[in-house]
């Protein structure tokens, strides 16, 4: 088993946090790499969350380091990279490791450079002197060590984004440089500063570990929450907060302290628990509070959008290096995730836009209800309606969002979005809903084709006793066919199927087969709701054993809309 030089630590399964360097507390092993913005108290007597997760495939592509050049471990903020690295050095056998945790300090050479050496010095128990010496002569002289040993050594560099930009960084490079069979060096941090790394990469002489790696399944998610938390809670309770927490390592410690100061409550959802207060400490302190005032207004200018389109940020940030402020946030790892595309798109983690959104709310309301609106209009001059839907309710534009509802509900339906509809007309003011018979179809429609027939029943039921004050005449346009479709479809639910069929025939009296024809190229919206309806209505004259007719009915739908791409909704 390889032995370890830990300059905090002199052991990496050491439960309780011991003083540092400069005397501030120090990382617990069960949090990762979380930083100060962890109650440390509460966290310490948990437990490393290697015994609870064990990480067998990263560990063995770990000792692969010596059958490369280097190593490198990338991840945000809590994403357990200092968890993992301490697991494994504490287990490997493919050599010896060094510790040392980068500090503000290491950005002078020559701090490095001796630090460097006396950890070395407690692995292969020969002393360097290298105070004075220029770091080029300093790294030799560390490696020669290393060499005269016998040993086979791994130089650990944590949090080695400290050392973007200074002058250090050479010390870092020529370490990487050195082409020794008995020395390797691994770089964890959430970046890494210019020292080689991409030519290593190209040459497949880098082993490395990304955030993607080092994300959790649910399982071991729900593994550490349950640990943490000291409750057996069940799969169905932890549903939501593993929705929330995305496999983020320090997440689901954070999660498990909120499950127990609750004493496991049942009623602590996903929601309550990113809404507490140890989640809006961490984000303030380890993310918010590290960036720059520019950075930090970007953030909340952007935080309204669930994928963060170039050309979108830039009309709600009112700037015009949005992709360099995307791609830094990505390659510095800000809990921001490339996703693809072209022009390229992003994502915030889910837990950290929650809490800008809920920040902004706080400190500007104003400010965060016009980014919402803003956002709506560009998707709608885009014509992307579900996205301006969403913004707008947000906005609390309920009126906008309400016609919106209604003019793209047939096409929404038709392309299956029945969970989208329900949640569009939920957010809607009740008394908006139930006093809108086109609103009160569209969602009867919805929750019909979910299968939730008591709800069905219930909207249908409010449907006819709001129909009941209103004429054929006074219906909204475009909705009397569709009306007269539900009631026979109520009818059907409910086995009259004679009654339905009699709904049926009164539709189809609506409208003339023989001349009907399509308005375009493209099918609309009522176009799409009518291909609908009328198939419905040979569904139940067919279920009413009137055959000819249904048979009738369906040849005009697939004649009139024949299953065409180019045919297809606009």
């Amino acid at each position: 088993m390889g032995r370890e030089h830990v300059a905090e630590h002199r052991a990496a399964s050491d439960d309780a946090p011991r003083p540092g360097r400069s005397g501030e507390p120090l990382r617990t092993e069960t949090g990762g790499d979380a930083g100060p913005g962890l109650p440390r108290p509460a966290v310490s007597h948990v437990g490393p969350t290697h015994r609870i997760v064990l990480r067998e495939r990263l560990h063995a592509r770990l000792d692969e380091i010596f059958s490369a050049r280097a190593g490198h471990v990338i991840g945000p903020s809590g994403s357990g990279k200092t968890t993992l690295l301490r697991a494994w050095s504490s287990g490997t056998t493919c050599g010896d490791v060094v510790w040392m945790t980068i500090e503000r300090t290491h950005r002078d050479a020559s701090v490095l450079t001796d630090d460097l050496a006396e950890a070395v010095h407690t692995v292969v128990g020969e002393r360097v002197a290298v105070r004075g010496t220029p770091a080029p002569r300093a790294v030799d002289l560390i490696a020669e060590a290393v060499d005269r040993s016998g040993l086979r050594v791994v130089i650990v560099l944590d949090d080695a984004h400290v050392l973007a930009g200074a002058e250090s960084v050479e010390v870092v490079r020529q370490l990487l440089a050195l082409e020794r069979a008995s020395l390797r060096v691994l770089v964890a941090g959430r970046g890494a500063p210019e020292i080689g790394l991409d030519e290593l990469r190209r040459r497949d002489e880098l082993v490395t570990i990304a955030a993607t790696d080092l994300r959790l399944t649910d399982r071991e998610t729900a593994a550490i929450i349950r640990s943490v938390s000291g409750e057996d809670i069940g799969d169905d309770a932890l549903a939501s907060i593993l929705d929330q927490i995305g496999g983020w390592t320090a997440g689901a410690v954070l999660a498990g302290l909120v499950l127990r100061a609750s004493d496991g409550s049942p009623f602590v959802t996903g929601a309550a628990i990113e809404r507490h207060r140890l989640f809006d400490q961490y984000f303030l302190t380890e993310v918010f509070d590290s960036l720059s005032i520019d950075v930090r207004t970007f953030l909340l200018d952007t935080c309204v959008l669930r994928v963060l389109e170039p050309d979108l940020c830039a009309e709600l940030a009112q700037r015009d290096d949005v992709d360099d402020i995307l791609w830094n946030l990505e390659g510095s790892n800000t809990f921001t995730s490339w996703i693809g595309g072209d022009p390229p798109r992003f994502r915030y983690h889910r837990l950290l836009r929650s809490w800008m959104r809920r920040r902004l709310e706080r400190v500007d309301p104003a400010r965060l209800r016009d980014l919402e609106r803003r956002a709506a209009s560009w998707f709608e001059a885009g014509g992307r309606i579900p996205e301006a839907i969403g913004h707008r309710l947000a906005a609390e534009d309920f009126g906008v969002a309400a016609e919106l509802i209604i003019d793209y509900g047939p096409r929404a339906l038709g392309e299956g979005r029945y969970e989208a509809m329900r949640e569009w007309i939920g957010a809607l003011p009740e008394h908006r809903v139930t006093s809108d018979v086109s609103l009160l179809v569209l969602l009867a429609e919805a929750e019909h084709r979910l299968g939730n027939n008591e709800s069905t029943t219930a909207l249908r039921t409010l449907l006819r006793s709001l129909l009941a004050h209103l004429s054929d005449g006074e219906l909204p346009d475009g909705l009397e066919l569709t009306v007269v479709v539900q009631r026979g479809t109520e009818l059907s639910v409910r086995g009259k199927l004679d009654q339905a069929a009699g709904q049926a025939r009164r539709a189809l009296s609506m409208i003339d087969l023989a001349s009907w024809s399509m308005a375009g190229n493209t099918i609309r919206f009522d176009e799409l709701l009518l291909a609908m309806d009328m198939a419905s209505v040979g569904d139940k004259l067919m279920y009413a054993g009137d055959f000819v007719q249904a048979r009738r009915v369906s040849k005009w739908v697939v004649d009139t809309f024949p299953p065409d791409e180019s045919r297809a909704a606009a």
